[in-house]
């Protein structure tokens, strides 16, 4: 089963929600009908994908896919590439993209559900954990997090033309003129480049290994009873994500999977170590 990813889709082209018309909101009204008047104009060019503008031939900049299994085998020879799953849990949520909200260090980055669903974290020092947004729901309405004293708005800040120089916004909701921007290209290599280099089938991948999103009275969080582990490839401007339940993953031999061009990689959780082998 393979999804385009939102993350690139959803903050390429979404506006804050505001209380009244504006000229920022007429702006992006206008750039919103001009891609539903004129979408093969952009075809024709490889325009990177649109939300909400489903047009055939766009490419998209993020895709992901769920890995099912595909059997079992025996390990033969060593593993092309080995990880310690607890040193590696949820470590690219506090990597090296930060801001500074009401003094304290708040590290931006991202994490993925089982469903393809984009979340955009935000962990501020000192927290046990982070914060976390839906982008499908930033497009609706802007998020909001507190760190100490001063609460900041989070919205989208939509560049159509250049998606990867969107911007994501947090802005002191006592003061409109204090606001930092953390853009989407940026984002999106600071996750990629948090992760673990493994060099598998002929290409260099980054591991991840993380907790699974799940709604929780109202609330985005983590579930500490689920993880799933994640591969992703950056094939020029473009990204590619595995996602692989670590429940589908065998202790005692190689549960199969397929990453990029359906190249075949076998798995193995040996008490915490994660083994991949080439196949």
């Amino acid at each position: 089963m393979r999804t385009l990813m939102t993350l690139t889709a959803a903050l390429a082209l979404t506006a804050p929600v505001l209380a009244g018309p504006t000229l920022e909101t007429a702006a992006f009204a206008a750039r919103n009908s001009f891609y539903m008047a004129h979408p093969a104009g952009f075809t024709a060019v490889a325009m990177p994908a649109i939300p909400g503008v489903a047009v055939p031939g766009q490419r998209s900049l993020f895709e992901s896919k769920l890995a099912a299994a595909e059997g079992s085998v025996a390990a033969q020879g060593g593993p092309a590439a080995e990880a310690d799953l607890k040193a590696l849990l949820n470590a690219h949520l506090k990597a090296q993209l930060t801001v500074t909200l009401g003094g304290k260090k708040t590290y931006i980055s991202g994490v993925f559900d089982r469903q393809q669903n984009a979340f955009l974290s935000v962990w501020i020092e000192g927290e046990a954990g982070p914060v976390l947004f839906n982008i499908k729901g930033l497009m609706d309405k802007e998020g909001s997090v507190q760190a100490g004293a001063t609460g900041y708005k989070i919205y989208l800040e939509a560049n159509p033309l250049q998606p990867l120089k969107s911007k994501i916004a947090f802005e002191n909701k006592a003061n409109e003129d204090d606001v930092q921007t953390v853009r989407l290209g940026n984002l999106l290599n600071a996750i990629e480049a948090s992760g673990q280099v493994v060099a598998l089938t002929g290409q260099s991948y980054r591991l991840f290994y993380f907790q699974d999103v799940q709604e929780s009275g109202g609330s985005v969080v983590l579930n500490p009873n689920s993880r799933t582990i994640a591969l992703i490839l950056k094939d020029g401007d473009e990204m590619h994500v595995f996602l692989i339940p670590e429940e589908s993953v065998a202790s005692d031999k190689l549960t199969v999977f397929k990453v990029y061009k359906d190249k075949k990689i076998g798995v193995q959780n040996a008490a915490g170590k994660l083994r991949i082998f080439e196949l």
